[in-house]
């Protein structure tokens, strides 16, 4: 009887120790996003350097999805073949 207890009241505090998910408002400030500032520590350290040109984005975009559909295709007609 009293490890039953033990367990419930341990199982009771594990779940009291959850995070609550809250929105900001009248009650609550709203927290700065990590993720944010370090994008924008980024973009100021940056400034427009190491930006890719708009035709090498677009290379690189072709030939990544290019490879990939055709290796899929590939394999399709693999297992299609046997």
């Amino acid at each position: 009887m009293a490890a039953r207890r033990k367990i419930a009241a341990e199982q009771f505090n594990a779940g009291a120790m959850r995070a609550r998910p809250s929105i900001a408002g009248e009650q609550h400030e709203a927290m700065p996003s990590p993720a944010l500032e370090m994008q924008a520590r980024l973009a100021q350290q940056l400034d427009g350097e190491g930006r890719w040109h708009p035709l090498a984005t677009l290379g690189f975009v072709v030939a990544t999805c290019g490879g990939f559909w055709t290796v899929a295709a590939w394999g399709v007609s693999r297992l299609i073949a046997h």
